[in-house]
Formats: structure tokens, sequence, C-alpha cells
């Protein structure tokens, strides 16, 4: 078995320019081999930037291509279920982004898929591999605030779209036939927090959201899951700046998580608060690490090494159930203000 994996990029989008090309190219077990696109010329211009690695000019060439070990997708939502089924059908490994299906059925079909062809599928939650969530996992295992009673989570980035028209018509967060929206853009990675920490799927789900006027998406959603022995509440939206925080209430004390899902080195040092039941602040730091070279690093480690996954697709199977749950329980969006 070779000691590095061969990928191959799906879309030549902004992810994959400004995170996942660079990423690929500097890690150790990963070799970039080619990106693909419809336009040939996005592929060729990406390509040229990213060191002259091959351009494609459709999909279906690379998900074929003998010389490809995994594959990246960076494509529309709307795009993950048919691309990784159709590169998991060709024998390849599977790293799609976030969400990973539209819906908790496309999830199973892909799972189902990647267990018959005997290949690796993995959603790319790159948050999970912060070691401030390693750190929030070992203190509740070690019970330092107690039994876990709420989980808190929110994400606000203003969407430069609501802005510019012309950005708005350039990207799939604006689309319903894309799977646009706020709740699968920023909510999915609140949604995923919620279920990693309170440790369970809710029973009970109520949930509202906001189209601004216009739009065809929800720019900004709000629910609460009940998970028994604990409650979650998630604030997603593309309306508001804001960042993005997580927060987990025990009985015995609270863990804060600033700056949760997407770190940039000028975020450092990135921070976890832990107040005990007397108010006592312990706050930890740590320096900048890139959560894309540890998510990549890590998917070598499954394929190469036969590691377990640290996110499972049954937990991605979870998480979908719940975005599932959340936009069964909303009603008509409320009129927005702008």
């Amino acid at each position: 078995m070779s000691d590095y994996i061969r990928w191959g990029i799906l879309g030549a989008g902004a992810i994959a320019r400004q995170e996942m090309g660079p990423t690929l190219l500097a890690s150790s077990r990963s070799r970039l081999a080619a990106i693909a696109s419809r336009r040939q010329d996005a592929a060729t211009e990406l390509a040229s930037e990213l060191g002259g690695v091959r351009a494609l000019g459709s999909y279906r060439a690379l998900v074929e291509d003998p010389d490809i070990d995994a594959v990246y997708i960076a494509l529309p939502n709307s795009e993950h279920r048919e691309w990784s089924l159709a590169a998991l059908a060709a024998g390849k490994h599977v790293l799609c982004e976030k969400p990973l299906g539209l819906r908790a059925a496309d999830v199973q079909e892909m799972t189902d898929a990647a267990r018959t062809h005997g290949r690796v599928l993995l959603e790319a939650l790159m948050w999970r591999y912060s070691p401030r969530v390693r750190r929030i996992l070992e203190l509740l295992a070690d019970d330092a605030i107690g039994d876990v009673r709420h989980v808190r989570a929110s994400y606000a980035v203003r969407s430069r779209g609501l802005d510019d028209p012309q950005v708005a018509a350039s990207t799939f967060r604006f689309s319903s036939a894309l799977g646009g929206g706020a709740l699968a853009d920023l909510g999915c990675y609140c949604t995923d927090a919620l279920l990693l920490f309170a440790d369970g799927e809710p029973s009970d789900v109520t949930a509202s959201r906001t189209a601004l006027p216009g739009l065809e998406v929800e720019t900004t959603v709000t629910a609460a899951l009940d998970f028994g022995s604990a409650t979650g509440h998630l604030f997603a939206t593309m309306e508001t700046a804001g960042g993005s925080e997580v927060e987990v209430f025990g009985t015995k004390g609270r863990i804060r998580l600033p700056v949760a899902f997407r770190t940039r080195r000028t975020d450092a040092p990135l921070t976890l608060d832990v107040t005990d039941r007397s108010g006592t602040l312990t706050r930890t730091e740590w320096p900048f690490e890139s959560q894309y070279v540890a998510q990549v690093e890590h998917f070598a480690d499954v394929v190469l090494d036969g590691a377990p996954p640290l996110v499972a697709p049954a937990q991605s199977l979870r998480t979908a159930r719940a975005l599932d749950a959340v936009r069964g329980a909303w009603a008509s969006p409320r009129p927005g203000v702008e």
C-alpha cells in the first residue's frame, strides 16, 4: 500500500482555492493530482495557482481517473449525493463537504454505498479536529461540569451576497435548488455541536426561520431541541456578523468555546473557558493549528492505517436526521427586515 493518498478535487470554488487545495499540497500524506470543473478554464486557472496539477473539464473524468485514490467534493450541496455515489462506485474514497446530504435518506444511501464498495466516506466537518473540541469531550468524560443540561450553539456570518447582488447570483447559498440557506450552510455546524455534546438525538424539535424579502432560502433559523435529560438551542444566520460560539451547561459548571467552528490564524490564541459552580473561570489557550490540515491528516490515517473515523458516517446520519427534524418543525418564513 502507498504511504500517501492521490487526491482529486471536484469544484474550483473558494473553499478549494483558499483552504483545501493549499492544505492538500502541504499534507505529508497527500498528493494533489487533479482539479475538475465543468468549466475547463476554471479548472485550468486553479490548477495553475496550485502548482500545475492536472486540470479536467468534467467531474466524470476525475472520478473515473485510475490515478486518483480519493476525491474531495467541494460542490453545491445539491450535488453532494450524486458525485459521492459516483466516486464511491468508481472505487474512490470520499471526503465530502458538509452537509453530507440534503436529507437523511441521501446520507443513508451514501453510507450504504461506501460500505458496499469498501471505501471511506467522511463528512468534512473541520471544526471537529480542533484540540479544543477534544478537550471538551475529555472534560465531559471526567465529569468536570457534571451532567450536561443544556447546549447552545450559534453561528452568525453576514453574507456578502446580501450586499452585492452579483455575489448572491453566483453562490449556491441563496438558491433553494442548489441546497442553500442558513441551516445547511451554518446551522449544520450548530446541530453537529448540539448532538455531540448532548450525546444523543432529539426527541422533540421546535424551530422557526426568517427569509429576507426577495430571497428563496431562509437567512436565519432558530431551533430548540429536547434530548430528554438535556436541551439544546441553535441560532444560525446569514444576516448579521457575530462569529460562532458553543456553550455547554452542566450541573457543576459551564464550558464556553468561542470562535467555535472556522478558525483563522488571526484568531490565535484560541481559548476555552471553564467556569465551576463557585464562578471561578479557568481559561486555556492554544496556538493556531489548521483544522483543514488536521482533517486531511486524519483522513489519511483512516484510509492508509485503518484508524477509526472521528466523524463516523453514523454520526453524519444522526446529524442529517436532526436537520430534517428542524426543517419539519419550522413554519412558513416570517417576513424579514433588511
